[in-house]
């Protein structure tokens, strides 16, 4: 007897996934890039290391050198609206058009600037000839005024300011190379400076809140670094992994499980490092014959890295929508989640050739297979993926027709 089917036959499952890569940017661009903003998903702002400031409006299709402007640092607060510490005097000028015309704001040489809203913002700025002491200079206005200053901070002679970063109007953070870690809980009025190895021998440092944050640090030989994470404000930090042996520059974490680390050997390699378990494990997002000096990313999907020779690369997430028949089970995969050993099987592709690819979360290959669907549109095959560090990947079949996508958890 046929089996009648429920109203429900025509319903469509849809599978939203994320798949992602690094891509080759053409700037045109022949210095090194060694600072980078982005303003908005298609504007890109990067300053080399003779002063320059390059900027792209159409995601980095084409590029304009921005004549007369020498920035040591900028922030965007808006799309057309960013605050630039200028080179060399350390300056500040404040821009309403996306880097057409400035105007200046008149503060002491200032070292590096932070807004964590668009009214309120900081800025460390010298308090002596030598640049020896800081202190810091509030503004609730947008920048239009500044007033309160903080207590002087002691720094060393050879100061090496790497990131200050606020995320709110009372909690903030800056890393000095040299002396460490300094925080701020009241809005810059006090600041408390945290002894700690990790981060008095950091490279480079990243927090995604006032408590949570990581740290490249340097084990006391040349080339020689690993990933610490702290979990209470820059006190206590715990080591994740070693990395492979290269200098490394600048970090970013777009989540608790995903980031990104810079760098290279400084003089013909370059290598992008990914995470998709909170720093576990590192692996190799990218490389490239030019060592990297910055990465920023605007949201979870989209970044930029820039360095050496004007490269930049771009990591763009693309949302691919993915139709699965509710009843057909078109693409199934068992068991799910597993430990690295599954199977997966589809129905209703084209006969014949198939290619079977599998990528984690930061847009890295980790598997890929030729195979032949029967001739009613079947293919089954047996996935080992025991030996892939933990974690949500995605699973990529193409016929000759269509793409069709599905996720397995490996834990």
């Amino acid at each position: 007897m046929k089996k009648s089917l429920p109203i429900l036959v025509f319903l469509i499952c849809i599978f939203s996934v994320s798949k992602a890569q690094w891509t080759l940017v053409n700037t045109g661009i022949a210095d090194e890039l060694y600072y980078v903003q982005v303003a908005s998903p298609t504007a890109i702002y990067f300053e080399t290391d003779i002063g320059t400031t390059y900027k792209s409006v159409n995601s980095g299709s084409s590029w304009s050198l921005i004549n007369g402007l020498d920035a040591g640092f900028m922030q965007f607060i808006s799309v057309d609206t960013a605050f630039v510490i200028l080179g060399g005097g350390g300056g500040i000028e404040k821009t309403n058009d996306g880097c057409n015309t400035f105007s200046s704001i008149q503060l002491p040489e200032t070292e590096m600037i932070n807004f964590p809203t668009r009214k309120v913002g900081f800025a460390l700025v010298c308090s002596s000839q030598t640049c020896d002491t800081l202190q810091t200079y509030k503004t609730s206005d947008g920048g239009a005024s500044y007033g309160q200053k903080t207590s002087i901070i002691p720094l060393p002679m050879t100061s090496n300011l790497i990131r200050m970063q606020f995320f709110d109007t009372l909690n903030g953070v800056f890393l000095e190379a040299n002396s460490g870690l300094y925080r701020t809980i009241n809005g810059a009025h006090t600041w408390t400076k945290i002894d700690s190895v990790a981060t008095k021998n950091g490279a480079a440092f990243y927090f995604l809140n006032k408590d949570t944050g990581y740290a490249v640090c340097t084990l006391g030989t040349l080339a020689s670094y690993d990933l610490r994470k702290t979990t209470d404000g820059g006190k206590v930090w715990t080591h994740l992994s070693n990395l492979p042996n290269d200098l490394y520059y600048d970090m970013w974490f777009t989540s608790l499980d995903t980031g990104f680390v810079v760098g290279g050997d400084g003089i013909s390699n370059g290598i992008i490092l990914g995470t998709t378990n909170g720093g576990i494990t590192m692996t190799t997002s990218h490389t490239s014959t030019n060592t990297y000096d910055c990465i920023l990313f605007y949201n979870s999907k989209i970044g930029y890295a820039g360095g050496q020779n004007g490269e930049v690369v771009k990591f763009d997430g693309v949302l691919a929508s993915v139709h699965e028949n509710e009843f057909g089970n078109s693409f199934s995969i068992y068991p799910n989640p597993s430990t690295g050993n599954f199977q997966i099987a589809i129905k209703s592709m084209t006969p014949g050739y198939a290619e079977v690819a599998i990528y984690d979360l930061i847009g890295k290959q980790v598997f890929n297979s030729k195979e032949n669907a029967t001739s009613n549109g079947s293919l089954t095959k047996d996935i080992d993926l025991s030996a892939c560090p933990k974690g949500m990947y995605i699973v990529q079949i193409k016929d000759g027709a269509s793409v069709y996508t599905n996720k397995i958890v490996v834990q």
